[in-house]
């Protein structure tokens, strides 16, 4: 794959095919392109790591410099809520995998800090349903809107004012851009909704 940022002669910039990257390749030592070009071999296990990395440096921009990461199974608990509003407890155990006792524990926890609300199902009093507070919902799209600019230069080792970085970023951002999916998932949509009732 050859990732390609900048502008060509007429402008474009982004993803470059094979034969634009031959093209790139046989005028090299003729004369200096205007795209700066990566050329790399990326691997599925290379994109699910890259993938991770990202995930935790976009979790810590989004909690704050004060709080700490929220352990590994509540913050799946709080991910599948999100993913999935209006679960019982019994769905969300199928789904994460998690014993049910401990999704108990952790949906009451969350319910106290303000985060989940629990209601009787209307059609079964007996089953408890799950969702995410409104609240919640309003800080995390809030919270979602920081840059993270600060946060990736440092993981690249870069103070933030080095052109390396930048370049990065403004590639990262390129990929992002791209792979936006054209309808927004559930998490997204339960932010709209929340925001559009106040």
């Amino acid at each position: 794959m050859v990732f390609c940022s900048g502008t060509a002669g007429n402008g474009s910039g982004g993803i470059a095919g094979p034969a634009h990257a031959r093209g790139l390749t046989s005028r090299a030592g003729e004369q200096k392109h205007r795209y700066r070009c990566i050329f790399t071999d990326v691997d599925a296990l290379d994109l699910i790591m890259l993938g991770r990395r990202l995930t935790r440096i976009g979790e810590a921009v989004l909690r704050g410099s004060a709080a700490g990461p929220t352990p590994n199974g509540q913050g799946l608990v709080l991910r599948d809520v999100l993913a999935n509003p209006g679960s019982s407890i019994s769905e969300i155990t199928v789904r994460t995998g998690l014993p049910q006792s401990y999704v108990s524990q952790t949906v009451a926890g969350f319910r106290d800090r303000g985060l989940l609300e629990i209601s009787a199902d209307a059609r079964d009093r007996r089953r408890t349903l799950v969702r995410v507070s409104p609240q919640h919902l309003r800080d995390v799209a809030r919270k979602g809107s920081a840059r993270a600019d600060a946060a990736l230069a440092k993981a690249l080792g870069d103070p933030g004012t080095g052109p390396a970085a930048a370049e990065l970023i403004a590639a990262l951002a390129e990929v992002a851009a791209r792979l936006k999916p054209a309808q927004p998932g559930p998490i997204l949509r339960g932010m709209s909704v929340t925001e559009s009732g106040e």
